[in-house]
């Protein structure tokens, strides 16, 4: 119940009528389903964007891994996830630190966009897995907040898949 309330909005969730939007999962190191935020909470967001977003949990030798595919070019206008400490602000990176990506920066993105959802798979871990992976650093911090965004979005997104591991065994 700590995490619920640290992570999801502090005293306001407590108010009555208060609803997290379907999208924010509160099971650590999962991430929601993609959604609107209009109309699904008693909060406020965007209308022409849908957002994902869950919190993690990891201990010094564990990573997370999150796979999923951005949508199309023609499908979104653009995508992009983040990190976010527990007040909803970004992390540090001005030091050079890999807390976000768009769909152009992810790894294994084909040179046209227009045809078809791009795979991903980033690694979200307190040190750098290697060049191999989209690494996510979270700066040392135990927890935070995994925040994808949607800019006008025609299709459906599938809801990223997530797994923890030993950070060895990467």
């Amino acid at each position: 119940m700590y995490l619920f309330y640290t992570l999801s909005g502090g005293e306001s969730t407590r108010r009555p009528g208060h609803r997290i939007p379907e999208w924010y999962s509160v099971v650590n190191n999962v991430i929601g389903k993609p959604g609107k935020f209009v109309g699904t909470s008693s909060g406020a967001g965007a209308p022409d964007v849908d957002y994902a977003a869950g919190p993690w949990k990891l201990n010094a030798n564990q990573a997370l891994i999150i796979e999923g595919k951005w949508p199309s070019r023609k499908d979104c206008i653009f995508a992009n996830m983040l990190l976010l400490n527990k007040f909803m602000q970004s992390l540090d990176y001005h030091h050079g630190r890999s807390q976000h990506f768009n769909r152009r920066q992810s790894k294994g993105e084909p040179l046209t966009e227009n045809e078809g959802e791009i795979p991903f798979k980033m690694v979200l871990a307190h040190q750098d897995p290697g060049k191999q992976y989209n690494w996510l650093d979270t700066e040392g911090r135990e927890t935070g907040i995994i925040f994808f965004r949607y800019f006008l979005l025609t299709g459906e997104v599938l809801q990223a898949t997530t797994k923890v591991v030993d950070f060895d065994s990467l």
